[in-house]
């Protein structure tokens, strides 16, 4: 009989880990490792948050019930005032923990390529996955707990499985050290800064010809560019435990009302600033430029002026004023 995790890791076969290795620039064989430390991890990590009868109905409720938006669906939604009752950032920190972009980036490191989109895609599978089976043997939350404590148990018992188990166990302790460090900081401060490189895109697309709603390209480049910076950044740091996946339903939400004032889109970029500065100011060179280079990025994705796309500037007068102003609230 499978094990747990296997149940989990046998959704992705070995056809399919290929296709998505080509997707990813990856090999076949570090999609398949990485989809079985993705399910080992989501079930030791549940095992563990619900070892009390109050962490089991609260693992239980909030794993997945249907399928959400993707990334950049989402986010788009949320700029066009459509706020999704569960983004995928939402459906990552309900299955791994709020600590899951640290522990995305270790493995990442780790395999040698960017598991974001693989985690981000695996999720919703792997909690549906879980209800069903919990559905299936008609278990109480008691009873899924006893399920995933057995399954993560005889996961890591089986000697075929100690690298995957010791990347797991490294994980889980990178992601237990994110949300230490998380905890230093409020919600409310914590959303600030991971709103501010979406501000400072929102700001330089309402200041071009095209608006807002319209430039696929411009939210592309600004999520690609907080790939990149991660890149850069330790695992267990203040801008590696923020940065992801993506905006939170709440965040979504907030984006949308600021984008709707005068003023208020500048002042999360400068308030975010001042608790970077004033809580992890060694890393307030690395959140300038992640949110500076959004917004020049963006600029930069589509010419403004001209006819057809024939002749126009590729960063406009009121696009740099834009940039300039975003600079100022960041210093």
């Amino acid at each position: 009989m499978e094990n747990l995790v296997q149940s989990l890791e046998s959704q992705v076969p070995p056809e399919i880990a290929g296709r998505l290795g080509h997707h990813f620039d990856a090999e076949a064989s570090a999609v398949s490792k990485a989809v079985k430390v993705l399910s080992g991890l989501a079930v030791a990590g549940l095992a563990r948050r619900a070892a009390t009868a109050e962490g089991a109905a609260a693992v239980l409720a909030s794993l997945p019930q249907q399928e959400e938006p993707g990334l950049l669906a989402s986010l788009m939604g949320a700029l066009k005032g459509k706020v999704p009752a569960e983004t995928p950032a939402d459906r990552m920190q309900a299955l791994f923990g709020a600590g899951i972009h640290s522990m995305v980036s270790s493995l990442s490191r780790q395999l040698g390529f960017d598991l974001g989109p693989l985690a981000a895609m695996l999720t919703p599978m792997i909690g549906q996955q879980l209800v069903k089976t919990a559905r299936e043997q008609e278990l109480d939350a008691a009873g899924f707990a006893n399920l995933l404590q057995y399954g993560s148990e005889e996961f890591f018992a089986v000697p075929e499985h100690a690298e995957a188990a010791a990347m797991i166990r490294e994980t889980l302790a990178t992601g237990e050290a994110a949300e230490a460090l998380r905890s230093r900081f409020t919600k409310d401060e914590l959303e600030r800064i991971h709103m501010a490189p979406m501000a400072a895109y929102a700001i330089v697309a309402r200041s071009s010809i095209s608006g807002i709603r319209s430039s696929v390209a411009e939210i592309r480049a600004a999520h690609e560019v907080g790939l990149e910076r991660l890149k850069e950044v330790e695992p267990v740091s203040l801008l590696g435990s923020v940065f992801g996946a993506g905006l939170t339903s709440s965040e979504a939400a907030e984006l949308q009302q600021e984008i709707s004032g005068d003023g208020e889109l500048i002042e999360t970029i400068r308030d975010a600033a001042g608790i970077v500065k004033a809580k992890a100011a060694g890393e307030l060179a690395d959140f300038r430029t992640l949110v500076l280079e959004v917004a020049q990025r963006v600029a930069a994705a589509g010419k403004e002026g001209g006819f057809l796309g024939i002749g126009g500037v590729k960063v406009s007068e009121k696009e740099t004023a834009a940039i300039a102003q975003i600079a100022a609230a960041l210093e």
